[in-house]
């Protein structure tokens, strides 16, 4: 797989993320499934990873702070959930510097609705959760390659 370059010959950064362990998405997916807002076949899971930055949002301080923290364990609480009719998502409280909007994970896609998984970003409603869950994750950089860029 091929990696793209920035103008100053880094390696181009598609998107940094904390990747949560299996215990913390078995937690998150046990709870989305008992508690998901759709029809049963309507959707799918995700549970996998909260996006410190995007591409788009890429700025020297964060790519530095992703270089610098590449492969640090994170962690997170998940203390409120919310969503719409596209997305269900569980906002984060966490010390890493998310450039990303709310610190989230999405927890499920509504794709019978035109559902995506950057959606849950636009959630504005949010509940508090009766019981927190603990999160622990991995940062993790996504570098741009050729199968990033065609998606």
């Amino acid at each position: 797989m091929s990696s793209f370059k920035t103008n100053d010959g880094e390696q181009e950064i598609w998107y940094t993320c904390v990747k949560l362990d299996s215990t913390s998405q078995k937690s998150l997916y046990d709870y989305a499934k008992a508690n998901n807002p759709w029809p049963i076949d309507s959707f799918y899971y995700s549970c996998d990873h909260v996006t410190i930055y995007h591409k788009s949002d890429i700025t020297t301080k964060n790519r530095t702070w992703s270089i610098e923290h590449d492969g640090d364990t994170i962690y997170m609480t998940a203390t409120m959930v919310g969503y719409t009719d596209k997305a269900f998502a569980a906002w984060i409280e966490t010390t890493v510097p998310i450039t990303s909007g709310v610190p989230h994970v999405t927890l499920a896609v509504n794709q019978s609705n035109g559902g995506q998984a950057y959606m849950s970003k636009f959630i504005k409603r949010w509940n508090k959760l009766k019981h927190k869950i603990p999160l622990r994750g991995v940062v993790t950089i996504n570098y741009v390659t050729k199968n990033s860029v065609d998606k």
